[in-house]
This record gives structure tokens, C-alpha cells and sequence, in this order.
């Protein structure tokens, strides 16, 4: 079972990027440039290109940063594409952000997307082949995942194991060594926070609840993929873009 490509995603964009240090002391790390791009342009425009019409952003941290670097994307983006500024009173974290932007994203699935990641959604589609592969009698929760052997300087412990043979996915404990890692990149149906409550909380409290009732699934991308967490991805990730490489781990 598939459902159409999601009209509405919400990005996640909060972070003060303290790893990334000192890049960011001025700017956002969603505002970081790889090669001549931000990291947020990057996200919009593979949003954009998967045929999502309306991105939301809940912000806490230097929000006319923000609308003005989005006011500056604007000759880049489609007249019919559109990005809303939701301003947070108080930090909400990444559960919570969600909730407070839920009255903008109806009643049908949505993703979630990360601004710290790098993909090309036109080369290696991944919004497309998730609404393809999402089942919404069975999935409250799809999180695309990356073989931690293959992501590019990837020093962690891994995010998910998963099961091929249902499909589910699991958290990782962190007492273990995981398979795979988190792409950034979820889609969700809005049951998901049926009974989620007001005020600040992480996302991942969800995700679990999704996992215990048997409805949070994985989807392993084989594209060309980053993390942008620490200086050393930071920095690799400029060269990788620089001499147009593509794909797997690099030295």
C-alpha cells in the first residue's frame, strides 16, 4: 500500500549546532553554507523537488536570521511553494515544536525533515519512495535509515536495527552497536500525537511509544547521504560537495 506524496512537511531547524563551533557562533546551523547552498536552501529545494507545496519551521533561535535568508531563497523556490515561520515563546524541543505546528499540517501524513543532512532527492529519490512505501493501516511512523558502515564519517553507535522481514524498525539502546543510522528524514501520520500533551518534550518519546504498539517502520536509503553534526563532517562534506563525489565513505 502507498499513499500520494505529502503536500505538507515540518522542519525541524531549533539546534544551536554547539558541536559545530565556531561556525556557529553567528549563524544557525541550518544556515551554513556547503558549497554555494545552505544546509536549509538545500532541504527546501529537495522538498520542493519531491512536490511538497508547504514547509513549516517552528523557531526559537534568531528567527529574523531566518526569514531573511528565506526571503533571499525566494527567486529559487516555485510561486506555489510555501514556507511559514511558526515563532516559539519558549524552547519546545522537537516533540513539541510539532505540536505547536500541528493546527498547519491537517489531518493527513506529513514529514519531518532535518536540516543537517545532504541528499539529492532528484538523483536518489527518498520523500518519493517513502510515501510509496507508507502504509497507514499499519505505520504511524516511517524513519528512513543509512547503513552505519557506508555513512561518511559516522563515528556513533548507530540509531535503529530493523527488520526485513516485517519492516519494523527499533531504537538502539546505546548499550549496543546498531546497523543503521538515522537519515533525518521521517514521515508520520498525525495519530502519532494523539495523545501527546502541550509544552516542551523530544520527538523520540513518540517514536518509542510508535515502536512498542508495533508501528514504527524503517526504510534503508542507498543514495548519497550526510550528516552534518561535528566540525570533521562539516568540513568533509565542503570537499565532498567541491569535487562533486558521490556516494559512500570517504577518507
Amino acid at each position: 500500500m502507498s499513499i500520494p506524496m505529502p503536500k505538507r512537511a515540518f522542519i525541524l531547524a531549533g539546534g544551536a549546532g554547539k558541536r559545530l563551533r565556531p561556525y556557529t557562533e553567528n549563524t544557525p546551523k541550518p544556515l551554513l553554507q556547503i558549497g554555494t547552498e545552505s544546509l536549509l536552501e538545500r532541504t527546501l529545494l529537495n522538498a520542493q523537488e519531491a512536490g511538497i507545496t508547504e514547509v513549516y519551521i517552528s523557531l526559537y533561535y534568531r528567527i529574523q536570521q531566518f526569514q531573511d535568508h528565506i526571503d533571499r531563497l525566494k527567486p529559487k523556490l516555485s510561486r506555489s511553494f510555501q514556507v511559514t515561520v511558526i515563532e516559539e515563546e519558549e524552547l519546545l524541543g522537537t516533540g513539541g515544536s510539532i505540536v505547536n505546528a500541528l493546527p498547519h499540517l491537517s489531518h493527513e501524513p506529513f514529514f519531518i525533515l532535518q536540516t543537517n543532512i545532504l541528499w539529492d532527492e532528484k538523483k536518489s529519490p527518498a520523500l518519493e519512495r517513502m510515501a510509496a512505501y507508507f502504509d497507514p493501516s499499519k505505520m504511524d511512523a516511517l524513519a528512513l535509515m543509512y547503513p552505519t558502515d557506508k555513512a561518511p564519517y559516522y563515528e556513533g553507535r548507530g540509531n535503529y536495527f530493523y527488520d526485513p522481514a516485517t519492516g519494523q524498525a527499533h531504537y538502539n539502546d546505546e548499550q549496543h552497536i546498531a546497523p543503521y543510522v538515522t537519515c533525518g528524514i521521517r514521515l508520520v501520520h498525525p495519530r502519532l500525537f494523539k495523545d501527546a500533551t502541550d509544552g516542551a518534550f523530544p520527538l523520540s518519546t513518540l517514536m518509542a511509544q510508535a515502536q512498542e504498539a508495533k508501528r514504527f517502520y524503517g526504510l534503508p536509503y542507498d543514495g548519497d547521504w550526510w550528516a552534518i553534526d561535528t566540525k570533521a563532517q562539516f568540513l568533509a562534506a565542503q570537499r565532498h560537495v567541491q569535487s562533486g563525489q558521490t556516494g559512500g565513505k570517504s577518507a
